[in-house]
């Protein structure tokens, strides 16, 4: 076994998780200082559930996605606001990809964000809004609850993006010694596309890093990596599956068919 090729993915994983927790970090420490107020503003605005909860959505990491998830689970936001939320969002992925592919990754959350629009103000249009509640009032974060907050953020998030990018870049290398990967995707892109719409379909953050892996990598062409964007949701999707398994269904049901058809019209052109 060539062990450079290990030593190597060992290194980008290292410098890649490093840099993913100080994003984390510095998101974190934004929302103890804003002490809930970005979510009152939400129910308060004119300007719409649906345009915040997109924009909670494609903040990086899932704190926005279940923070939206929550306050659907309570009847405060409409069907709509939630599927906007659940497209435009990316989960603590998004880090990985601001590390790994800064433009690419923030041209992928525009145009997620205007596919949230455009879903979400589209379900709610057809649907018909409910009457939303009134959000009661934050509190102040103390001092040990951002503690915890920061042993969160070290103990679980840093051990599993690491483990995740370092086991895929690990495995793709090796692999791409021995096998033609790229001449395989290639000659079978559009099974990959269905492939990574059903694998996102895992409320985890973990198998995303795969596809994003793999497109840094240059395994994949930006249509499966489209897929997977829009497919997958993060942790966000957890509560929902505890309170409202029915909702859960039609959030995926929704963002399969997106992502098939999004994975799809990419890949003509």
């Amino acid at each position: 076994m060539n062990w450079s090729i290990i030593l190597e993915a060992l290194r980008d994983a290292t410098s890649i998780s490093v840099f993913v927790v100080l994003l984390m970090t510095v998101i974190e420490i934004i929302n103890q200082r804003s002490k809930g107020k970005l979510l009152t503003f939400a129910n308060e605005s004119h300007v719409g559930t649906v345009l915040i909860s997109s924009v909670l959505g494609v903040i990086p990491g899932c704190l926005g996605g279940l923070a939206t998830t929550s306050m659907y689970n309570r009847k405060l936001i409409t069907f709509g606001a939630l599927m906007a939320m659940m497209v435009a969002t990316c989960g603590d992925e998004a880090f990985i990809m601001l590390a790994t592919m800064p433009k690419v990754a923030i041209i992928i959350f525009c145009g997620l964000f205007i596919l949230s629009l455009l879903v979400g103000f589209g379900i709610d249009l057809i649907g018909g809004k409910k009457k939303q509640a009134a959000i009661p009032e934050q509190s102040d974060i103390t001092q040990e609850q951002a503690k915890e907050r920061w042993y969160h953020v070290i103990l679980h998030h840093f051990p599993e993006i690491f483990l995740w990018t370092f086991g895929v870049m690990a495995l793709t290398a090796i692999a791409q010694e021995y096998v033609d990967i790229n001449s395989w995707i290639s000659q079978n892109t559009a099974l990959m596309i269905l492939l990574a719409t059903l694998i996102g379909c895992i409320p985890e953050s973990g198998p995303h890093i795969i596809f994003i892996t793999l497109y840094v990598s240059g395994v994949i062409p930006l249509p499966v990596l489209l897929a997977s964007c829009i497919s997958q949701d993060g942790h966000a999707a957890l509560p929902l599956i505890a309170v409202d398994k029915k909702s859960f269904l039609k959030v995926k049901l929704i963002k399969c068919a997106l992502a098939l058809a999004v994975g799809y019209i990419a890949l003509l052109f």
